[in-house]
């Protein structure tokens, strides 16, 4: 049966869409609190420092349409506010305008109307569109992937078409604006966080028949080689075309291979078969900062000296038969 029209519907539904953000924000650890806070403010700030033409403000409109239209391809709540939404298009548009809102907000508040209104079309026009199927949607782990890369290979399952979007996004921007395309390279590095928050059953671990110590050294070196040779392209280009600013790339593809290294660090040195990483979330929220922030950047290196040790320790717990 279909939900009687009520011209407060949408307003109602976005103050509990504003509730369950509040909720989700209240019971994460405070360091990535921290970290979300710092994220946002220094994605505010660098959108106010190059939103500076209208061409720019339309640039970003268009960036932030391919994350929305991703999201509601994606989306799994489509059917369930078809059934309770006297108007389901309008209830997405809504959703969609409080997403997109520094973009259109930020374009008016410096004179940049049509850029502005473009975005909020835009978001209409998303709520507008019929979502696929999830056959149609599903995308197959790329070959370039090794079957050694299982965190990643399982992250790329769940998590492929935001991996693929912010890449394109991320090269888009190498020829236009080096520091946006930095941004959403950071933000795709900050997926790994979470393919790398589960232990592995125990006969994985142990299938290769490596001690502790050439266990981490090969688990680094295959992980870093991907993830160096996934970024160095995009941040080569920006150095490129962007001379004035070739610090920048140069200096992240350091600081996020540092990260990877960390996430498999502390995931090593809290290992359990098969259970989920409760530890090491401050040290890890600290170090995603420092990709950003350089002033925190040498805390990475502190922290990989930290868990390096604890890690091969406790991997020795369970690859000891294997250790030569």
């Amino acid at each position: 049966m279909k939900a009687t029209p009520n011209p407060l519907s949408e307003i109602l539904f976005l103050r509990f869409r504003l509730a369950q953000l509040y909720a989700v924000f209240k019971d994460i650890p405070w360091a990535y609190k921290l970290a979300v806070i710092a994220g946002v403010g220094i994605g505010l700030s660098s959108l106010l420092a190059v939103t500076d033409s209208n061409g720019t403000a339309l640039l970003e409109a268009a960036i932030f349409w391919l994350i929305i239209l991703a999201i509601h391809l994606r989306r799994k709540d489509y059917r369930f506010i078809h059934i309770i939404a006297p108007r389901p298009w309008l209830t997405f548009s809504v959703d969609y305008a409080m997403i997109t809102s520094p973009i259109w907000a930020v374009s008016a508040w410096k004179g940049f109307m049509f850029a502005s209104m473009s975005m909020l079309a835009a978001c209409i026009a998303t709520g507008l569109l019929k979502q696929l199927s999830t056959k149609t949607l599903k995308i197959p782990v790329p070959r370039a992937i090794p079957c050694e890369l299982y965190e990643t290979r399982s992250g790329f399952r769940r998590y492929g078409i935001w991996m693929l979007l912010l890449y394109f996004l991320a090269w888009t921007l190498a020829f236009l604006e080096p520091y946006l395309s930095i941004f959403f390279l950071w933000l795709m590095i900050c997926l790994p966080l979470d393919f790398f928050r589960t232990g592995e059953p125990l006969s994985i671990l142990c299938c290769q028949e490596h001690g502790a110590r050439r266990f981490i050294r090969h688990k680094l070196a295959i992980n870093l080689r991907f993830y160096f040779i996934a970024l160095a392209p995009v941040c080569l280009t920006a150095a490129l075309i962007h001379p004035q600013t070739a610090w920048l790339p140069c200096i992240f593809i350091f600081a996020a291979t540092l990260n990877i290294a960390l996430y498999i660090l502390v995931k090593y040195a809290c290992y359990q078969p098969s259970k989920s990483l409760e530890a090491g979330r401050f040290s890890v929220a600290l170090s995603i900062l420092g990709m950003l922030a350089l002033p925190l950047s040498p805390i990475t290196v502190i922290l990989i000296i930290r868990y390096c040790n604890p890690a091969i320790k406790n991997l020795e717990q369970y690859l000891n038969a294997y250790d030569r």
